[in-house]
Order: structure tokens, then C-alpha cells, then sequence
């Protein structure tokens, strides 16, 4: 087993729903502590209400697709053959129809397409979360290192982003098997920036993989 890291965009609220955010959060983590101490103990009404809770929540902020502007499936072209052969290779037919498959599709955004996607996705292969697992093993600078198990908001972005580009400029960085450092940290920077303009955040999760 092998743990790997990741940076995931931390959804920036709508202004106009920032109470309700509020609100919701002090009691989603009542029973997320509940979850965690005593999962036995939660009744299956508590645990229909903290899904609940997290898909309001999610309404209540505006998706990285949203923000980054990225089009629908449904404009790039050759969509509907590239659809179609999804529909044959998942077997869903039976299931749904082609057309409501398609239309189901169409209405997801094209992640191919998103610019504020990562050369080095993490383990999910989202497109708009980014590997941090070479990271640490890249910078000679322990201090800043330290910086990818921590959550960090759009200002403390920008600040990383900028001192990576320092090191870029000043070759400060140590070479990774397999990888080219230059371009992973350029990358890096570019990731940064780009969803902290948009008022993002990111967070680090940890996975561990079978390698």
C-alpha cells in the first residue's frame, strides 16, 4: 500500500447563500463528529439527514465547472457518436434509452475542455484536482513542503504559487524520478492561480493505493 495526495477545490459559496452555509455547517459537523465517535450510534434518520444536509450544501456554492466557464459535452463535436459508443462499451442498454443516455450526456460538462484542468490529476483522475504526492520530494524548501497537508484559502494560493515560480526561476528544485520537475511545477503554479482568481480553495486528501 502506498499513500498518495491530492489537492481538491474546496467549492467557493454564493454570496447570497452564505447564511444558510452557515447554518448548515454547525449541524452537518454535529453529525459528522457523531459519525466518526460512534458510527453505531447514528439512527438511519440521522444519517438520511447529513445527506441532506451535504447536497444542500452543495447547492448553496457554485461548482469549479461553473466558475471556470467549461462547456457542455453536447458542444464538442462528433459528441453523439462518442456518446453512443460510451452507451455500447457501459451495457446500459436495457437500462435507459440511447436518447435519454444521451441527453443525460450531453448536459455534463466537458472536462477535456475545462481550463483550470491539471497535466497531473490525482488519484480520482479529476481533472481539476492536482497530484501533490511528488511535491514534497521536489522542494528542497521544508517549510513550504509542509504546506500540502494543510487546507490553504485563495491568498495563501497565490502566495505558494509564487514562491514555486521563485524556485523555478532559480532552478531550487531537486529533479524526481520519472517526472520532470520544471513542468510539474510549472503546473503547480498555473493550478494555483488559476482557481484562486476564482475564489477557491484547496484541501489535501489522502489516498492509499495498491502499487
Amino acid at each position: 500500500m502506498r499513500e498518495r495526495m491530492e489537492w481538491e477545490l474546496v467549492p467557493r459559496v454564493r454570496e447570497e447563500n452564505r447564511s444558510e452555509v452557515e447554518q448548515l455547517a454547525g449541524e452537518i459537523l454535529s453529525l459528522d463528529a457523531l459519525l466518526e465517535v460512534a458510527p453505531n450510534r447514528m439512527t438511519e434518520t440521522q444519517r438520511k439527514r447529513l445527506i441532506d444536509l451535504q447536497g444542500k450544501m452543495e447547492r448553496c456554492a457554485e461548482s469549479p465547472c461553473e466558475a471556470a466557464a467549461t462547456p457542455r459535452l453536447s458542444t464538442r463535436a462528433g459528441w453523439v457518436e462518442q456518446v453512443r459508443q460510451l452507451f455500447e462499451e457501459r451495457g446500459v442498454a436495457g437500462r435507459i434509452s440511447f436518447d435519454d443516455f444521451l441527453r443525460l450526456m450531453g448536459g455534463q460538462h466537458d472536462c477535456s475542455s475545462c481550463r483550470g484542468r491539471s497535466a497531473y490529476p490525482g488519484v480520482s483522475g479529476i481533472p481539476c484536482q492536482f497530484d501533490l504526492t511528488p511535491l514534497p520530494s521536489i522542494l528542497a524548501d521544508g517549510q513550504r513542503a509542509d504546506q500540502v497537508h494543510f487546507e490553504l484559502e485563495p491568498d495563501e494560493m497565490t502566495a505558494l504559487a509564487s514562491d514555486l515560480n521563485e524556485k523555478i526561476i532559480c532552478g531550487a528544485y531537486l529533479e524526481s524520478d520519472g517526472l520532470d520537475s520544471k513542468a510539474y511545477l510549472e503546473d503547480a503554479v498555473r493550478f494555483l492561480l488559476f482557481w484562486s482568481a476564482l475564489g477557491f480553495g484547496v484541501a489535501p486528501a489522502f489516498v492509499r493505493t495498491r502499487e
